[in-house]
């Protein structure tokens, strides 16, 4: 009965530091893992981190478009010599969007509290 009693003891000592370790790693790999997507996202965005309320910024589009058509009529004989055309139409067509962003960020310092 005292081995018994002694074994149980041993596994209940066994699995708290089992448990003790488990939840100090977590804390670990949590930072891990926010200064992996924190790192990502500076990637993404050049640099700047995005934080609500010291992030100020503005894009700016423009497209300029030009279009050119040709028309061509090209004749062609029928049976019975008479003679038809077809209208051949041509479209060219140039897009040209540039995108301007600019984009703010006050330091971490002056952020507002949540």
């Amino acid at each position: 009965m005292r081995k018994r009693a002694q074994t149980t003891l041993e596994y209940a000592v066994i699995f708290a530091v089992i448990a003790a370790a488990l939840i100090t790693m977590s804390v670990y790999m949590k930072r891990g893992i926010q200064g992996r997507l924190r790192s990502n996202i500076e990637q993404l965005n050049e640099g700047a981190f995005y934080s609500p309320g010291i992030t100020n910024g503005t894009i700016t589009t423009r497209t300029k478009s030009t279009e050119r058509s040709d028309a061509h009529n090209i004749p062609f004989n029928l049976t019975n010599n008479e003679t038809g055309s077809d209208t051949i139409t041509n479209t060219n067509s140039l897009i040209h969007i540039e995108t301007e962003r600019e984009e703010e960020v006050e330091p971490f310092r002056k952020e507002p509290k949540r």
